[in-house]
């Protein structure tokens, strides 16, 4: 196997476990791993603001997929590498739908110009993501009727039933117009939808970024926990799956690790960057 130089790392479930920091032993390890060398990216669909502290407990500046793939920032410049925002029609469309699933979404500006999220009364997110997001956080009526900007990503956190059905009707109605994906959100302890520009994936961001950094795929790690890390994980060379991945990702998985509460993150790592 080739030497990998570019390593991905889903956050929540993957790169942090239930304590919602990354644990010492994995914060070590990806400091031996940049200093081997290796490209490490965090992947997630965060915003650039709840990912700043991460960025700095890691020690990392360089790129960094936010948004489920539809933004790449260059973390030390400031530099774009790659964004694509949902059409404001589109998204109204989308609000829509969720609605139909009592589902209170939110509409994430992109982060370059802002880090404001949009919330509506008519039908608000849960308290907890209210809490943890007051000092951003905006309002208007009705996302159907008033869409402020084109989203990065369009959200709700659920229960996991909810997000399965919710998700089966979006891929129904929009087909290949949407990048349509849930995941466990750590932070949030529930299930979150996300929907992103069709061209917003954390598969199509990594081959930006490794294209970017002239690194064949067959040098690039993934590691992910859930359903939307397996075109990240397909992506790469080398694919790996936590312990508590979900089954369809440990189908597609080249390798599997302990847990992100065992420091899998960590063993991946020593088991095949620094060997």
């Amino acid at each position: 196997m080739l030497r990998i130089r570019l390593i991905a790392i889903d956050v929540d479930g993957t790169l942090i476990g239930s304590s919602k920091v990354p644990t010492e032993r994995v914060k070590t390890a990806i400091r031996m791993a940049v200093d081997a060398g290796c490209e490490v990216v965090p992947a997630t669909g965060r915003s650039r603001y709840t990912t700043r502290y991460l960025m700095e407990e890691l020690g990392l500046s360089g790129p960094v997929i936010l948004f489920g793939g539809a933004v790449v920032l260059h973390w030390g410049s400031g530099e774009v590498w790659h964004r694509v925002l949902i059409p404001v029609e589109l998204a109204k469309k989308v609000v829509s739908v969720m609605r139909r699933y009592g589902m209170g979404s939110v509409v994430m500006a992109d982060g370059i110009e802002s880090d404001c999220v949009v919330a509506e009364k008519v039908l608000p997110p849960p308290d907890g993501y209210i809490e943890r997001n007051i000092a951003r956080l905006k309002w208007v009526d009705d996302l159907t009727q008033v869409m402020p900007f084109e989203p990065a990503t369009i959200a709700a956190i659920v229960s996991e039933d909810l997000a399965l059905s919710c998700i089966k009707q979006l891929e129904s109605e929009f087909g290949e117009a949407l990048s349509v994906a849930m995941s466990y959100s750590v932070a949030y302890s529930g299930w979150v939808v996300e929907v992103h520009h069709s061209d917003g994936s954390k598969g199509k961001a990594l081959k930006i970024i490794a294209e970017r950094l002239a690194i064949p795929r067959e040098q690039v790690m993934a590691i992910g926990d859930n359903l939307n890390d397996i075109d990240m994980l397909q992506y790469a060379g080398l694919s790996v799956a936590m312990a508590n991945s979900v089954e369809e990702v440990k189908r597609i998985a080249h390798e599997i690790v302990p847990s992100a509460d065992e420091d899998g993150v960590a063993y991946a790592i020593h088991k095949f960057v620094l060997r």
